[in-house]
């Protein structure tokens, strides 16, 4: 009877986790449009001027819809992860807790590197954010994995998956990190692979799931 009233209470931790990280990740996202001035000015004025300083906008709108992309994948991940932990321990949620509060960094370091697009420190800033959050988005799964946290029901593929998604980040932001110091305007395109990686793994996990259907 004790061990079902402990287990019952880590997995209730673990839904309070899920549901604090959804909020943290829907505000941050929300955020990032928030940080967005509309060009001022009168309507009179706004009838030549309007379009043009739209199209002053439309660095800053990139690195938006940039951040919105990639929180959204860090959600999913984040999601998916907590679709195969079972339980979280004290430091499980601790290791998640700076996780988030990467997150909420995230759009102030776009506005940052959106106003200063060529400056080197602003760009690493921004890189070292994504950088910290694919460290602890790995960091989770690991430590997860090492300390039978997850369901024993996944396969040695599904753990493979797993991991191989937690880690695809890391490499992406040290990558940027680094072709900051060179070419610091142009780094942040490199992040667009990881959409591009994600959608091929998910497509060899389904096949995956398939062939295993198959020979069953």
């Amino acid at each position: 009877m004790k061990d079902m009233k402990h287990s019952w209470h880590r997995v209730i931790q673990t839904d309070r986790i899920e549901s604090l990280a959804d909020g943290i990740f829907a505000f941050s996202m929300t955020l990032l449009i928030v940080n967005i001035d509309i060009p001022q000015m009168s309507a009179q004025r706004a009838m030549t001027d309007l379009g043009p300083a739209l199209q002053n906008l439309l660095p800053i709108l990139s690195d938006f819809v940039l951040s919105f992309i990639l929180l959204a994948i860090f959600w999913d991940i984040h999601q998916r992860q907590f679709e195969g932990i079972e339980y979280i321990d004290r430091r499980l949620s601790w290791i998640n807790i700076f996780l988030l509060l990467f997150v909420v960094f995230i759009p102030f370091s776009t506005e940052l590197i959106a106003t200063y697009d060529k400056s080197t420190l602003a760009v690493a800033v921004f890189n070292a954010n994504l950088l910290s959050i694919g460290v602890l988005l790995f960091l989770t799964w690991y430590y997860a994995q090492k300390n039978n946290l997850t369901d024993p029901k996944l396969t040695k593929e599904e753990l493979y998956h797993f991991k191989i998604k937690n880690f695809i980040i890391i490499p992406v932001a040290t990558a940027a990190l680094v072709l900051g110091f060179f070419t610091p305007a142009w780094c942040t395109l490199i992040y667009l692979i990881i959409p591009i990686i994600v959608f091929l793994l998910e497509k060899g996990e389904k096949e995956s799931v398939e062939n295993m259907a198959t020979k069953a």
